[in-house]
């Protein structure tokens, strides 16, 4: 086991955590759980229960409690801010829809508004503002509740924050963390990626991807009053349908269920969006995040930020008119490119320690912008979030959403997959583009539209 003094209080955050540009920002989860009645008693035994997990979680892992400062030095790290992360608690009875309602509409964006339901934006608000590791916030509508969790994204991808809601599902349920959880959850952060020496390093050309991964989940949008969020659902038989559909064309050996959906999305968001365009004769660009824990040896329960950007850049015309298959095996291709993605972050690590003992600092000044035609795409699908119990009356969660953000257009989010399989979408579109995307016939055959 480890000495208890190693509890990431004080210690300074992993390498792509030190990216200015994730400062103060946050990724926010929606967990929203039935309940059998509505009274005031209720709301006390749910608030104290969660109250007792958060002590739990904290006594284990003490810098979940804490807050991201930047310090001297011009380095991020973690500060010790209090005995349990922050439990917002509200009652929002007579201003949401109730449970039932959520139900009814499938738990669509609109009614899921950050602004309301988050105990902190997704963007920050002020230069100024604090940054604590880890928020929660309990919202109770008529039937059931909301229980929303917010990650510091310095200090965590949401690889990251999903075991740290694991985690604390346990906690609630008084079960111990192993010693393995405990280890992976409190390695010292900043030097764990192996740096690369100078007789095996590459060109700085193939770097700027990685570089832009570490600060690519939260960015500043293209803001425009004609962007909307969606979610769109996909059935279990609606993935297996489309894989087998992409199995008969595909070029590689093997293509998961996320590069089918992800192809699928491609091609279907480009149809709707080519009416508008001035020439098909363009590049599209696709990048997805990709968890590098594996490729690196990293543990699977490590709750820092080791986020590789996977980018797919095709003819527009060629993605509209290729089959599935293809499409889908381009995008398989990525995740195994020369040189790999192992040395690829190596290299990137290097760079940014490099820029740190030179400065002081990382710079921060990376473009991540995405172009008209491309596209952001961030997997939780394999995130077994819906099979956590939070015990006592919560048990598990009927629906995960993300909440509704300032809109970006191109950003899609998969949504863990529930327990029968449903995957739901998140897309960002001009509003013009998601009503021809509504009404296009091969999209609406496998995905159902919510809002």
């Amino acid at each position: 086991m480890l000495d208890q003094s190693t509890l990431l209080l004080n210690e300074t955050l992993d390498i792509f955590g030190q990216n200015p540009r994730l400062s103060r920002l946050y990724t926010q989860l929606c967990f929203a759980f039935p309940l059998p009645n509505y009274d005031i008693q209720l709301q006390a035994r749910i608030t104290a229960h969660l109250s007792h997990g958060l002590e739990i979680l904290a006594a284990a892992l003490p810098w979940v409690a804490g807050e991201v400062i930047r310090d001297d030095t011009g380095l991020y790290r973690i500060r010790a801010c209090g005995s349990t992360p922050t439990l917002a608690i509200k009652d929002l009875s007579n201003q949401l829809p109730s449970f039932e309602e959520y139900r009814k509409a499938r738990f669509p964006f609109k009614i899921l508004d950050e602004m309301v339901i988050a105990p902190r934006r997704t963007l920050p608000d002020a230069v100024n503002e604090n940054a604590p590791v880890f928020l929660l916030q309990v919202n109770f509508v008529v039937g059931g509740l909301l229980l929303v969790f917010n990650g510091q994204h310095n200090c965590m991808d949401f690889r990251g924050q999903a075991e740290i809601i694991r985690l604390f599902s346990k906690a609630c349920r008084e079960e111990v963390l192993t010693d393995g959880e405990l280890e992976a959850a409190r390695l010292p952060r900043f030097d764990w990626i192996q740096t690369i020496g100078e007789t095996e390093n590459l060109p700085r050309s193939k770097t700027k991807s990685i570089l832009s991964a570490a600060a690519s989940g939260e960015q500043a949008p293209r803001l425009s009053s004609r962007n909307l969020w969606t979610y769109f659902l996909f059935s279990s038989d609606a993935l297996s349908t489309l894989k087998s559909t992409a199995v008969e064309t595909m070029e590689s050996e093997y293509v998961s269920t996320d590069d089918v959906l992800s192809a699928f999305i491609w091609q279907a968001v480009l149809r709707a969006r080519k009416s508008r365009l001035e020439s098909m004769q363009v590049d599209s660009v696709f990048e997805r995040q990709v968890d590098a824990r594996k490729r690196l040896g990293i543990p699977e329960g490590y709750t820092g930020n080791v986020v590789f950007k996977s980018k797919s850049v095709l003819h527009l015309q060629y993605i509209i008119e290729a089959p599935l298959g293809v499409v889908a095996s381009r995008l398989r291709q990525a995740l195994n490119p020369t040189p790999s993605i192992e040395h690829q972050v190596r290299e990137a690590a290097t760079t940014l320690h490099k820029e740190i003992r030179e400065s002081g600092t990382i710079s921060g000044s990376i473009h991540t912008g995405l172009p008209l035609t491309g596209i952001r795409l961030s997997s939780w699908a394999k995130e077994n979030c819906y099979g956590l119990d939070f015990g006592g009356l919560l048990g598990k969660a009927e629906a995960i959403r993300r909440p509704s953000f300032k809109t970006w257009e191109g950003l899609v989010y998969f949504l863990p997959k529930a327990l029968n399989g449903e995957i739901a979408v998140a897309l960002c579109l001009r509003d013009d583009d998601l009503e021809r995307l509504r009404s296009d016939d091969l999209f609406r055959q496998y995905g159902q539209y919510v809002g």
